[in-house]
């Protein structure tokens, strides 16, 4: 079975190591101009927050603090204030912790290697007892203390709550003694995002939070401040980061997973209802936003509407090529926004054979032996050349013309119910936010059912093997969306530009299997998969399958073949060196 054929893409190993492990702790101490520190080790604040609080105490600081392994560990103290920590270089460091209560320290690693229990960055309760111990020659780390303390007037001192770790971003919870609603501090988490990137990902996300904040009524998050440049002074963690509200409540993917399924119980089922209305409703307003060029915005009081696009698409497909293929090519991004629907198909295109090309992933077995047939290898090559080939040539078929010139509306392809929360008790959606990688897209992205109705996103169904179970469940349950759909339609109005209502285009968009098309060009990793369960079958010619290679594309295949031949003979190759080296380990 031709499904899953690409496993997720991992992240590569920098052509060299970063040399700062070749430096002595005292050059370090120079370069940074630290001092020592009556805790021991050395020290500098490298930020200063020019607000303060009632008391005249800075809002915010932060400071870079060496430690060296020879001086053993720091004194114990503790802070009056929720403090982050946050490992920059040298070797891992221990954070000793206690409440001084009777039980054990609790040990905590900072550092690297998350695959090895090391934390990037970590947060420290207030009024707790803590000390470090360099695991090396020496550890540089920052500590962050009382960012999110008092900023907002009236609340009091702040105080970490807990903590939640998402695919690019932490997030972290405080509360403030004297009430108010709790905030999240979002950050990038280090190494998750390509350094060239971190300023325009996080602008691009704050830009459209606050578009979309303004005109619709989606419970979406206020931001209090934001920094997109971590170099910059208005960044004092050294990252960027979006201090906003946090949302409390149930998270909706949770409340939908544990209701029974769909036709066993009519009260289950009217609530499944009254969520899917709520869920259309925000597909609607987005669906009646309009820009002239495909991107990311930007506001601008000279422009019809105060915003208008004015960078080029970042996408989650850019991004995740970045991080995870070595040396990936980029000369196919576009440098400003585009104009025209095709052009952005030419760059899905494009993003699809970068990965036939450039990503090292050879789906092997995950044992001890390599075990692949070089025949099965090179049959498995042919397929993904074809499915490559056979999307370009998709795209006139399923691209609609009468939208090329736009306009274009906003697409979040995260727009998903783990990224919402509601009330259990009224089941009202109350939060719902992550908007990175949102774009103004091609309008007939926004014209898809959503994906994740079943409870289970197409992507995992391909992966495991299923997704004609998926197919035929997706059914029953976007029949119920729409009916839910066509409730808020009535319920909103006419959306003024729209010609046919929003749900009779989604029905459409899904028999016509146009919303697979659309997946795979927005997910390279699943467009073989997709190809080959569903797309093959729809080009115009009617033979039930794909069209015939032309010469030239035959002889372009056989080089893909052989590439994959190479790429499996070094991988065999690396992989006994490294079952030697793993079988002399101590």
């Amino acid at each position: 079975m031709l499904l899953g054929l690409l496993a997720p893409v991992a992240l590569a190993t920098p052509k060299r190591l970063h040399s700062v492990g070749k430096h002595t702790a005292q050059e370090v101490v120079d370069k940074l101009g630290l001092i020592p520190n009556p805790e021991k080790g050395y020290f500098i604040e490298s930020f200063r927050d020019p607000d303060t609080t009632a008391g005249n105490r800075s809002v915010s600081t932060a400071i870079y603090y060496l430690l060296e392994s020879s001086v053993g560990p720091s004194i114990w103290h503790r802070v009056d204030a929720a403090e982050v920590w946050h490992y920059y270089a040298g070797a891992p460091l221990t954070i000793s912790l206690s409440y001084d209560d009777g039980n054990p320290v609790e040990d905590v690693v900072l550092g690297p290697d998350v695959f090895d229990d090391q934390r990037p960055q970590y947060a420290i309760a207030k009024n707790r007892w803590q000390r470090a111990t360099s695991l090396g020659r020496w550890t540089l780390v920052g500590t962050t203390e009382r960012f999110v303390a008092e900023q907002l007037p009236g609340r009091g001192p702040a105080t970490y709550v807990d903590e939640a770790v998402g695919s690019f971003n932490l997030v972290l919870r405080f509360s403030f003694a004297e009430g108010g609603d709790d905030v999240a501090l979002r950050m990038l988490k280090p190494g998750h995002t390509p350094s060239s990137l971190v300023a325009v990902k996080t602008a691009d996300e704050v830009a459209w939070m606050r578009y979309l904040k303004a005109k619709t009524t989606i419970p979406i998050p206020r931001i209090h401040c934001c920094s997109s440049d971590p170099t910059g002074e208005l960044s004092p963690l050294g990252l960027s980061y979006i201090l906003m509200d946090f949302f409390q409540g149930t998270s909706v993917r949770e409340f939908l997973q544990k209701l029974p399924k769909l036709g066993v119980d009519a009260d289950a089922d009217a609530k499944r209802s009254t969520i899917f209305e709520q869920a259309a409703e925000i597909y609607l307003q987005l669906y009646r936003l309009r820009f002239d060029a495909i991107g990311s915005i930007a506001e601008d009081p000279g422009s019809p509407g105060g915003w208008r696009v004015t960078e080029r698409p970042l996408t989650s497909d850019m991004l995740q090529f970045a991080l995870g293929i070595p040396d990936c090519p980029t000369d196919h991004w576009p440098e400003a926004p585009l104009r025209r629907s095709d052009d952005y198909f030419d760059v899905a295109a494009a993003q699809h054979r970068v990965q036939l090309w450039y990503l090292r992933n050879l789906n092997l077995p995950h044992d001890d032996e390599i075990k692949r047939d070089p025949a099965e290898a090179a049959k498995l090559a042919r397929f993904r050349f074809k499915a490559q080939v056979g999307f370009e040539q998709l795209i006139p078929v399923f691209h609609q013309e009468g939208d090329r010139n736009g306009p274009f509306g906003p697409f979040n392809p995260d727009l998903d119910p783990r990224n919402m929360v509601l009330d259990p008790d009224t089941l009202t959606i109350t939060g719902v936010f992550d908007f990175e990688f949102t774009n103004a897209m091609p309008a007939q992205f926004a014209r898809d059912p959503p994906p994740w109705l079943v409870g289970v996103l197409p992507a995992t169904t391909l992966d495991k093997g299923f997704f004609p179970w998926f197919l035929l469940n997706y059914k029953r349950h976007l029949d119920v969306f729409l009916d839910a759909m066509r409730r808020a339609e009535a319920r909103m109005g006419a959306g003024g530009e729209e010609e046919t209502p929003l749900s009779e285009m989604m029905l459409e968009s899904f028999t016509s299997h146009r919303c697979w098309f659309n997946y795979a060009a927005n997910n390279s990793g699943y467009a073989d998969a997709l190809y080959w369960s569903v797309l093959y079958k729809l080009h115009p010619e009617g033979s039930g399958g794909p069209p015939k290679l032309t010469p030239q594309l035959e002889e372009e295949m056989e080089r893909y073949v052989e590439h994959t031949r190479k790429q499996l003979a070094a991988f065999e190759e690396a992989w006994v060196v490294t079952k030697r080296s793993m079988s002399n380990a101590p």
